[in-house]
């Protein structure tokens, strides 16, 4: 489920990653700051697993959709999916590990929309 601080705003977030109770070098910590560098290090991520698999290096956007399309679909409300007759009518969650397996996949790059 959405932090109570997070963004309510389908169409300015893009990606949701956690920003709740995130380990640190200080305890635990909360925030949309720290949601923010799962994003960044997501997009280097697949950006680098994908020029390693092809030799080119995607786009900005391909990289966004990439993420979009392998993650994890979130109502509007923010929760998850069958919690709601509007699963996955809102956001999408980060799944990183999804979006990985998906680069070594030509079949499913071709239908998310992703060319090699």
């Amino acid at each position: 489920n959405f932090a109570s601080f997070s963004n309510r705003d389908a169409d300015l977030t893009d990606l949701v990653a956690d920003g709740v109770d995130i380990d640190s070098v200080d305890g635990e910590v909360s925030g949309t700051s720290f949601s923010a560098p799962w994003v960044a290090g997501a997009m280097a991520e697949v950006k680098g697993a994908f020029y390693s698999a092809y030799g080119r290096e995607l786009t900005v956007d391909e990289a966004l959709l990439l993420l979009q399309s392998t993650g994890k679909a979130m109502n509007l409300t923010g929760e998850v999916p069958g919690s709601s007759s509007q699963a996955g009518q809102g956001y999408v969650e980060l799944d990183l590990a999804s979006a990985l397996s998906a680069i070594q996949d030509v079949a499913e790059l071709k239908l998310i929309g992703v060319s090699v």
